[in-house]
């Protein structure tokens, strides 16, 4: 007998995965998994405007940067319509990843 898994469970999954290797890497090796989450490289608007991929705008000029989380969460974003966020403390070191979805459900009608 097959277990059918309705979309919604898929997404649930993708993104649980996702989450997870993340997790298991930062407690790992948490000061690399936070100097790759924090490294970003200058992008040009096209990545923005045309692509699948989520850059982040600085806030003093507007530039776009593009980092590991930015090309995680457009993947994710694709496959799943959820993203990692990476949580920080006030002094903003790294504790952690979590998942949200993107989308908020429609309610029925």
């Amino acid at each position: 007998m097959f277990n059918v898994i309705n979309p919604e469970q898929q997404r649930d999954s993708v993104a649980a995965l996702f989450l997870s290797i993340m997790q298991e890497a930062f407690e790992k090796d948490p000061e690399a998994i936070e100097k790759l989450v924090e490294f970003r490289v200058p992008c040009n608007k096209k990545i923005e405007d045309e692509s699948r991929l989520i850059p982040y705008a600085e806030k003093d000029d507007d530039s776009l940067q593009l980092g590991m989380l930015g090309v995680i969460n457009g993947i994710l974003d694709s496959l799943a319509s959820r993203r990692l966020i990476a949580s920080y403390t006030d002094d903003n070191k790294l504790l952690g990843f979590t998942s949200f979805l993107k989308y908020p459900k429609e309610e029925k009608k």
